[in-house]
Order: structure tokens, then sequence, then C-alpha cells
């Protein structure tokens, strides 16, 4: 639902190759089920299963709210 740039890294942080900007990607899921903490694999249809850290961060009407940082 929304994607939120949480700013560069620090150069000595950053690898050839590898993203310099750190984002988080916030998810909604459906109301009638709660996913809890943890890792969990996601599918993209161009790079395949991946396994990301998923945090629960709200509640809306429409669902739960879950946030995963990719650093």
């Amino acid at each position: 639902t929304e994607v939120r740039v949480l700013g560069p890294k620090p150069q000595r942080l950053v690898q050839p190759g590898k993203r310099a900007v750190a984002f988080s990607l916030i998810f909604r899921g459906p109301a009638a089920t709660w996913l809890k903490q943890g890792t969990w694999e996601i599918t993209h249809p161009a790079l395949g299963p991946i396994a990301v850290f998923l945090v629960p961060v709200g509640r809306e009407e429409e669902g739960f709210l879950y946030e995963v940082i990719f650093n």
C-alpha cells in the first residue's frame, strides 16, 4: 500500500552493485487473518521467492498493516 524512503545508507556501507537507499514497504492483509512478526516468504513474478522479516504495524478497517524494511 505504501513505499517509504528511509534515506541513503552511509557511504561506507554501500557495496558496488547494491542499493544505496534504504526503504520500507507497507502491506495490507485481510482483516480476518493476522500474521505474526517473523520471517515470511513472498514471491515476486520476476524475482521469485524472497524471504522478508514482516512486522505488524497497525490495523485499519480494511485489514492489518505490515512493514518490511529493505536496508
